[in-house]
């Protein structure tokens, strides 16, 4: 057993102790999705036992307290660097990093205060999926000539490269000096991050993972993730979400998520949180609740937009609440509960969501009841909410040549860094 599982149970039984709810205030007011180094993906050295982070009550990695932008934003640079779309952007060491969304540009890196290109790298290998960073690497996968690549962050410069087949949509990250990543073989690989060797792998999947949506979730070095076959399946033994320990790779535990219709093979848990005490993944419309310690489930809920059932997207944290939209909803849920705190009804596309969450505020987009913000087929609208007011603070539009929505958002630091038609956006 592992000392970051052992120290995830001593907190989570002293969660009720005043010293561990005033920090749990606290760390919660700091919740965002992209933190410091603006990656989820991203979890710094383990923590001793005598100075256990708060963050594993209040967010899936350490986060410092970024100030949000409250004030309806205005456009710091606007960066063109030669194609339509970008892809999922980190923010690392004052730089924004990415690919374009069809991988097919290469990779880049953009000065955050400037917007100036500092270094690109030229590939058709790329797949347009976030990237992960640890500070001093980039990590891609890339797809036409199967494998990991790693670049140094300051000069992009090709450090190593390792054949690997990645599943498709699954990103790999960082933990801890570790790249972890997703085979089409089903094993779940561990690398050094500086050099590309092999640490661990563990088989968490009978063959290609099927359920490989995004990131895994990562909380205080232990990955969660799901896995999940195409047909022909068994629903109670090929659809998980597991919990390993990201040293090791040795299995803490696993939860069989079974499917509430009877037809499907089984239910694949997408969009993956730790918040605080529990895990949140989404799967059938349905919102699931897990118990980060033990692998219990805490509840099962639907998401009922209007008459019907409807998939929760774009999920989000701050303040031990999940943010995510529907098609008619954009919802505030109690991650402990799975209780739906509040909803603001509107328009809301569950095909191009752009979801982030910094210092008690959220931002998405779409269209808000009772906000007149023009046509509907002018473009995409940004939009940011108090989480605790309710209040929505302002909604942004940027003038495009074609109607166009907003990529995923990295906030931090009282900025926003969103693309959009050829174009990526600071906003302060």
């Amino acid at each position: 057993m592992s000392l970051h599982y052992v120290a995830s149970v001593l907190l989570l039984a002293l969660r009720n102790e005043p010293w561990v709810v005033s920090a749990m205030r606290a760390a919660n007011s700091a919740d965002s999705r992209h933190i410091d180094i603006a990656a989820p993906r991203i979890v710094r050295g383990v923590l001793s036992l005598a100075t256990l982070s708060v963050a594993m009550l209040a967010a899936p990695t350490p986060a410092i307290a970024q100030a949000a932008v409250r004030q309806t934003p205005t456009i710091i640079w606007a960066t063109k660097l030669g194609f339509r779309d970008w892809g999922d952007v980190v923010r690392v060491n004052g730089l924004i990093v990415g690919s374009n969304s069809s991988g097919h540009g290469g990779l880049f890196a953009v000065d955050e205060a400037t917007g100036k290109l500092r270094w690109k790298v030229v590939t058709s290998n790329m797949t347009g999926e976030s990237p992960a960073s640890d500070g001093k690497f980039v990590v891609v996968p890339w797809t036409t000539d199967p494998a990991l690549a790693a670049y140094t962050l300051a000069t992009g410069k090709l450090a190593w490269t390792k054949p690997f087949d990645p599943v498709d949509d699954g990103q790999p990250v960082i933990v801890d000096g570790l790249v972890i990543a997703q085979h089409e073989d089903g094993y779940l690989y561990a690398f050094d991050v500086a050099t590309g060797a092999e640490r661990w792998k563990y088989q968490y999947a009978r063959k290609s993972n099927w359920c490989a949506a995004g990131q895994p979730a990562v909380a205080d070095g232990i990955v969660y993730i799901s896995s999940g076959l195409q047909s022909p399946a068994n629903s109670k033994t090929d659809y998980f979400l597991h919990a390993i320990d990201a040293k090791t790779g040795q299995e803490l535990w696993r939860y069989n998520p079974l499917s509430q219709y009877p037809n499907n093979y089984g239910a694949c848990l997408v969009e993956v949180l730790a918040v605080g005490d529990t895990i949140v993944a989404v799967s059938d419309e349905y919102l699931y609740g897990v118990d980060r310690a033990t692998g219990q489930q805490k509840y099962r809920v639907d998401t009922m937009d209007g008459t019907r059932r409807k998939h929760l997207r774009g999920l989000v944290q701050a303040s031990g609440y999940v943010y995510g939209v529907t098609q008619g909803q954009f919802w505030a849920v109690d991650a402990r509960t799975g209780r739906t705190a509040w909803t603001l009804p509107g328009e809301y596309s569950d095909t191009f969501v752009g979801t982030a969450a910094a210092d008690g505020v959220v931002y998405f987009q779409g269209r808000v009841a009772g906000i007149d913000t023009g046509p509907k087929d002018s473009g995409g609208v940004l939009h940011a909410v108090d989480v605790q007011t309710r209040q929505v603070l302002w909604s942004f539009k940027y003038p495009t040549e074609e109607p166009w929505s907003f990529g995923i958002p990295v906030a931090a630091d009282g900025a926003i860094f969103v693309g959009t038609y050829q174009t990526m956006l600071k906003l302060k």
